[in-house]
This record gives structure tokens, sequence and C-alpha cells, in this order.
């Protein structure tokens, strides 16, 4: 299948669900590094900086070709995970954990042909 194909068959608002998602799962994600700040050791600061960056990657490149270019099993299982993530509460401590689970969608989004594949 080529670009112009998966164009025609994605849902326009199921792709802005994800893009939402993600920018909610970003933006969830510096309020809990905020929180944690006087509890992070650089080391998870990196992780923190490279899952932020990884992030806002991946928004961009949804953006820029204004299609998600994945499976739909792959891209429904993203969304499902960034719903879950999404729903639970940002505590103290959690930072480390969204990073970790964020790494692992992320991972998933941009697998096979997915976001940020060469063509």
């Amino acid at each position: 299948m080529d670009d112009g194909d998966a164009l025609q068959i994605y849902d326009p608002r199921a792709f802005d669900g994800l893009v939402q998602a993600l920018e909610a799962a970003r933006s969830r994600l510096a309020i809990a590094v905020a929180a944690d700040s006087k509890l992070t050791p650089p080391s998870q600061r990196k992780l923190y900086l490279e899952t932020d960056a990884r992030l806002r990657r991946c928004l961009r490149e949804l953006r820029v070709r204004q299609w998600p270019g994945l499976t739909g099993k792959s891209w429904e299982e993203g969304l499902e995970n960034l719903s879950r993530l999404l729903s639970e509460g940002v505590s103290r401590g959690r930072s480390h954990r969204m990073c970790t689970r964020l790494a692992e969608i992320l991972s998933q989004l941009e697998g096979g042909k997915g976001i940020g594949s060469d063509p």
C-alpha cells in the first residue's frame, strides 16, 4: 500500500484522537516530571528529555504527513494504551513509569512503516 492508499482509508477523527492523546500525554508527563523534580536523579531526567523529544518528533511526523502510516491494529492499540495511561492520575514518583510506558507506546507507533520510517 502506498501513501495515497493510506490517505484514503484512515479515519480523520481517529487520527485527531491519536494526535490529541499524544499531546495530552506530553503535557501530563511534563506535570509528572515537575512534581518529581526534587526526587529525580539525572539519569531519569535524561530519560524524560529523550521521551519528550520522541513525543515531539512523533507529533511533528503525524502533522506533516497528515496520516499515521500505521497498520490499523498498531494505531488502535497505541491509542488504547495512551487512553489507559491518561486515565491514571498524576502522582509523585510517577514520571519514570510514564516515561517507560510512553517509550513502549512510541515504539509501537514508530515500528514498521510507521512514524519516522523512511519511505
